[in-house]
């Protein structure tokens, strides 16, 4: 299966240093960041004093930008001035500093940080010309503090791509399209998110409590609209109208079936979906639901009003507002999706949790917030003892600072896992990054209506059990590989505020790793024994077990699907004899 490549300067899952160069710098990191090829600490050199040269030119303000800087071990000469010096400078403000994490024990966590431990980091607002002359400094790192958003996704459209907004040809009065969305039973649906790709831009907008919605066509007419996408918060299927035929009534009508069937609303039942089936999960045990196993979601935050997550949230913070307040609120809806397929209750109704009795922490991280936050967001996960940690948002780069965070996090015990990404390309960071397990999504046919927005990811190639590849799961590249796939179309959902939707997505995919991993930790013989310490063989140990269970995916690019799709027996080393499923089981040692 293929393998993460080290990220430079990183040290190996093994735990040993990685090659360095003069002083334990390590040898690439001259390429690390936006640090100069002459920034790593060669020498205890002095720090610089006084402004930094490269300001305003001719008259104009300085552009500024968010940046995370950091002095590199081994410190150089007078580096614990070096907050006072930035201080100093023109237009520069230290927004907040990150301490290393508490208790860390440096040379057992991250090897190449010595007795230092893991550097403090200033999140520094500047000139980006200064950034550039700081970044030189001997001894520091310079990355710029990005802002986090999900892994944007592949063009749509019949191929439409981003326009370039300068070269649109404007309409000197907007087209106005207005839209109705309704249910099969002539019902208006509130709060549907509805997209239109043109042929030369998009549009979007919310449903009324009406249904209804406006939408400005600047750059194009009804006659060139592609595609009509129409995506409801909960309770009905989303769906994909291409080359649409609209029939010049005002509102134009669209129709959205829902999730229940006979008549029955989704929910009044208990739903096990594909996913839970497909990873062998419901041939368990009944007893094992993940018990005092913490798992902590880095995404939008958790709706804790939903009937089935009340009792599963045991805490959370709003970490870019630094603070506790906010984190039981979803701005996106995409954090309660995962919430609810890790560890919704199984209390005979609604979908049924893979890991019900773990402990859910919600770590907020959108709108708002950058590489920053995601770090300490990583340190609240070594500082609280977090088990397993789902990663569902990207800074869109690399960035050192947060590769050797991850790498303490998988030294103290941290498995983190994420999405491979969403654009249909190379792996994403932080997927990409060694101590991740990047996980791929996998689809299977007959699990939708046709019409509907998940029928439109499910291509013409299927495996003997109906598996397919959608076109938006990432693929292995030089930064980082998919480790495996699991499922992640048309999944049944939790959804904000206390509905049920289908989702779609690598993040939805590593929702169910993220799920059955707890469960390993929980009831895998392994985890009371030779690796019940929390440090990195805990870690190694888990994802070695998840990725030896896997079954490989016969498709046309493996590079989609890693090691394949796990089965949860084999996992927990379990086997079975013929019967009704967990009844009769017994222990097999695992090679």
């Amino acid at each position: 299966m293929p393998e993460h490549p080290n990220d430079a300067g990183s040290p190996p899952r093994d735990g040993k240093p990685p090659a360095t160069g003069q002083n334990g710098q390590p040898a690439s990191a001259q390429s690390a960041g936006t640090k100069s090829a002459n920034a790593g600490p060669t020498s205890a050199k002095p720090m610089p004093s006084g402004s930094v040269s490269g300001g305003p030119v001719s008259g104009q303000p300085a552009r500024t930008a968010r940046f995370l800087v950091a002095a590199l071990p081994p410190a150089p000469e007078g580096s614990g001035g070096l907050w006072d010096v930035l201080e100093q400078q023109p237009d520069t403000t230290i927004l907040r500093r990150i301490s290393p994490t508490a208790g860390t024990a440096a040379a057992a966590d991250v090897p190449q940080f010595g007795a230092t431990g893991f550097p403090e980091i200033a999140v520094v607002e500047m000139p980006v010309a200064a950034a550039a002359t700081v970044a030189g400094w001997p001894g520091v790192l310079v990355e710029p503090d990005l802002p986090l958003a999900y892994d944007p996704p592949p063009a749509w459209g019949s191929g439409l791509s981003q326009p370039d907004p300068g070269l649109l040809v404007p309409l000197r009065e907007p087209v106005l399209l207005r839209l109705a969305v309704q249910d099969t039973d002539g019902k208006p649906v509130q709060g549907a998110l509805v997209s239109v790709a043109g042929s030369a831009a998009a549009s979007h907008g919310v449903t009324s409590a009406e249904g209804r919605v406006t939408l400005q066509l600047v750059a194009d007419t009804p006659e060139t609209i592609r595609s009509i996408v129409v995506r409801p918060v909960a309770g009905h299927w989303g769906v994909r109208i291409d080359a649409p035929r609209l029939t010049g009534d005002s509102p134009e009508p669209i129709t959205v079936p829902g999730l229940g069937s006979g008549g029955e609303k989704f929910g009044q039942r208990q739903h096990t979906g594909w996913g839970v089936s497909a990873l062998r999960v419901s041939d368990l045990p009944p007893t094992y639901r993940g018990h005092r196993i913490k798992v902590a979601l880095m995404d939008s935050g958790i709706s804790t009003s939903h009937p089935e997550l009340k009792a599963q949230v045991a805490g959370g913070m709003d970490v870019n507002a630094g603070r506790d307040g906010s984190w039981d609120e979803d701005a996106t809806g995409h954090g309660t999706w995962c919430a609810g397929i890790i560890a919704g209750e199984q209390d005979g109704g609604g979908i049924a949790g893979i890991a019900a009795d773990a402990e859910l922490h919600a770590l907020k991280l959108f709108p708002g917030g950058h590489t920053s936050d995601l770090i300490s967001a990583l340190d609240y996960c070594i500082e609280t003892g977090i088990d397993v940690a789902q990663i569902s948002l990207t800074p869109g780069a690399s960035s050192q600072l947060t590769t050797w965070k991850l790498h303490e996090a998988h030294a103290r015990g941290v498995a983190c896992i994420a999405g491979a990404g969403d654009h249909g390309g190379p792996v994403a960071f932080p997927a990409s990054a060694a101590p991740v397990l990047a996980v791929g999504a996998i689809g299977r046919a007959g699990q939708c209506p046709p019409g509907t927005i998940p029928a439109g990811y499910e291509t013409s190639t299927h495996t003997p059990d109906g598996f397919f590849l959608p076109p938006f799961t990432a693929f292995s590249g030089p930064a980082g590989g998919v480790d495996l796939c699991a499922p992640g179309v048309a999944v049944p959902a939790t959804a904000s505020p206390d509905g049920y939707t289908m989702a779609d997505g690598t993040g939805v995919a590593a929702a169910h790793i993220s799920g059955l991993a707890a469960l390993v930790l929980a009831h895998h013989s392994d985890f009371r024994d030779t690796f019940r310490h929390r440090d990195g063989a805990r870690v190694d140990r888990l994802f070695a077990l998840l990725r030896a269970s896997c079954t490989p995916v016969p498709v046309d690019d493996p590079r989609r699907t890693g090691a394949g799709l796990p089965d949860a027996r084999r996992a927990l080393s379990l086997t079975f004899d013929a019967g009704p499923a967990w009844q009769q089981f017994a222990y097999n040692p695992f090679p």
